[in-house]
């Protein structure tokens, strides 16, 4: 029978340090991924799919987010424009 000991030391060598952040860095890299695959996906299911808004007096709007991007930059621009003084 073979009598195996494990032997830990106080100070670990350079490959075993840089093995383990390896593979620290490999699992936050595929976390990393996966956050922003499920971001991409989120943002462009917002950007194409309408939706329907609804106001007190029951009637609802439709539209989608890239809708709601162009109204933003319009009233940016329009904003930007009446801000300049002469």
């Amino acid at each position: 029978m073979n009598n195996y000991n494990i032997i830990f030391s106080r100070r670990p060598g350079t490959a075993e340090l840089v093995s383990i952040l390896f593979a620290v860095c490999a699992l936050l890299f595929a976390r990393m991924n996966k956050s922003t695959f499920a971001a991409i996906k989120a943002a462009w299911q917002w950007l194409f799919k309408p939706k329907t808004y609804f106001a007190s007096d029951g009637e609802g709007v439709t539209f989608n987010g890239l809708q709601i991007i162009g109204i933003n930059l319009i009233t940016a621009a329009v904003c930007l424009i009446l801000s300049i003084s002469l």
